[in-house]
């Protein structure tokens, strides 16, 4: 059974959002200790954000490409009547 998610925050937003608050507080709390940010840690935040933004472009260009073949498929079947 497929559920379609509907909304603004879907499944994938989520791991942007926890990364980026992530990575915000990473920089507030060594910006406020006034030491100089981890290199590998703060890499590897970024590493999350761009990965999740990666799974979050491709799942919206599946859906949309789905939604269109649907489309189509309705397009096509009201023109054979």
């Amino acid at each position: 059974m497929k559920h379609k998610q509907s909304g603004f925050i879907r499944k994938d937003i989520i791991a942007i959002l926890i990364a980026g608050a992530a990575l915000i507080g990473l920089l507030a709390y060594f910006g406020l200790k006034g030491e100089p940010v981890p290199f590998w840690p703060a890499v590897l935040v970024g590493l999350v954000n761009i990965i999740a933004a990666a799974r979050l472009f491709l799942s919206v260009k599946k859906a949309r490409a789905e939604a269109e073949a649907a489309a189509r498929a309705q397009s096509k079947a009201g023109e054979g009547r």
